[in-house]
């Protein structure tokens, strides 16, 4: 055994995968108590929830189209109630009609937050067209006023869902 390289190798291949063991080997420990095994555990559940938290964090938002199940169902019911009370109220307050033979498009893409009580937490604008130019902001304010009456149901809250809000026709 020339140097300590080998003992070590040893020593830790002794323990054969329990972490605790292991760590207390390399600490200079042979035989962990029970306040290391407390300390131990206490450790292992503040990774997890570190790790969980910046798994949410990570995920970022859920594109509309790929929500599922009484997700969908919420959100296509939420839209539909969008289009109807906000988005066509809004825009006959400026005579403007979504045809091919003027207005082609209207269309506000952004992240939509929800927080965990149902209600609407924010709006990040990515993108606007009104009529070929930039979403003007009162219209915008328009479009965001209907989600600040709504209360968002359970399978939605907590999400941030990338919405496209609006139409755009090819014509």
């Amino acid at each position: 055994m020339p140097g300590g390289h080998t003992r070590h190798a040893r020593g830790l291949h002794a323990y054969k995968g329990d972490i605790g063991q292991c760590c207390l080997y390399l600490w200079g420990r042979s035989r962990p108590g029970p306040r290391h095994r407390a300390a131990i555990l206490c450790i292992a559940l503040l990774l997890a929830l570190a790790s969980s938290c910046a798994t949410g964090a990570a995920r970022g938002p859920v594109e509309e189209y790929r929500l599922s199940g009484k997700a969908a169902a919420s959100w296509r019911v939420i839209r539909e109630g969008f289009h109807r009370e906000a988005f066509v109220p809004c825009l006959a307050k400026r005579n403007i009609t979504v045809s091919c033979g003027g207005c082609t498009a209207v269309l506000l893409r952004g992240t939509l937050h929800i927080d965990a009580r149902g209600r609407f937490a924010g709006f990040e604008k990515t993108f606007g067209r009104y009529c070929g130019a930039d979403m003007p902001p009162d219209v915008e304010r328009c479009f965001i006023e209907y989600f600040l009456k709504i209360e968002f149901p359970p399978e939605l809250r907590g999400l941030s869902i990338a919405v496209d809000l609006g139409r755009g026709l090819k014509c």
